[in-house]
């Protein structure tokens, strides 16, 4: 096993990049180290502030891991691997409860990819719907809120969404994603049942790295 203390974030992603690949080819013991590599770069972030290189590393970890497994990743009831793992990561390292992809259908907002921690394992669901109009989501795309909200109970639009209370969103955080053809397809957003304080343009820029990363995994489940 690598010295992790003697390389950098980027490298140790790359690395467990590495592993990841050689695991693709049947080698049980590096998926192993790729499995601890990537523990190990998480824990290095974990109660810091999310700094530059904290994006940079969540990128390259995300990166890996999609970038890394074949063609078919989904499960017999249709969850996507990568997706997850995406979203299990991300949610993470932004340190949220609740990390989730939606899709824009017509006047309603789908959640089509979901990531919970234990204590939200109940508050959102695959397949979920609401109403465009009453959403965070509308209202992040269109500019009227921020991508990111630290506290919502300081901003009095979101705290009357019945939506606050509904999923105990006390500080969110979202992006659009888009496809390479320009469209919408819907977003990616985090939750925090309590308020946030560290969520600023850091984070944002962390989520919209990762919101491309999820556009080209939706594309790829297209082709």
């Amino acid at each position: 096993m690598l010295r992790t203390n003697d390389i950098s974030s980027k490298q140790l992603a790359l690395a467990a990049r590495g592993f990841r690949l050689l695991a693709l080819n049947g080698d049980r013991e590096a998926r192993a180290s790729a499995v601890a590599l990537e523990a190990q770069l998480r824990h290095r972030f974990a109660g810091t502030d999310f700094n530059e290189a904290a994006v940079a590393a969540t990128a390259a970890l995300t990166r890996s891991s999609a970038e890394s497994r074949p063609s078919t990743d989904t499960d017999a009831d249709g969850t996507n691997r990568t997706l997850n793992e995406i979203l299990r990561s991300m949610r993470k390292l932004l340190e949220m409860d609740i990390a989730f992809v939606t899709a824009f259908e017509g006047d309603q907002v789908v959640v089509r990819h979901v990531e919970n921690s234990t204590e939200s394992a109940d508050i959102l669901e695959v397949g979920q719907s609401s109403a465009f109009e009453q959403t965070y989501c509308k209202r992040v795309v269109d500019g009227r809120f921020p991508n990111a909200i630290p506290d919502t109970s300081k901003l009095q639009e979101a705290h009357e969404l019945p939506a606050t209370a509904a999923v105990k969103i006390g500080a969110y955080i979202s992006v659009p994603v888009v496809l390479r053809n320009g469209d919408v397809y819907g977003t990616l957003c985090c939750i925090s049942h309590t308020p946030r304080s560290a969520l600023g343009n850091r984070q944002i820029d962390a989520l919209r790295k990762v919101a491309e990363m999820v556009s080209v995994e939706l594309e790829r489940q297209r082709d």
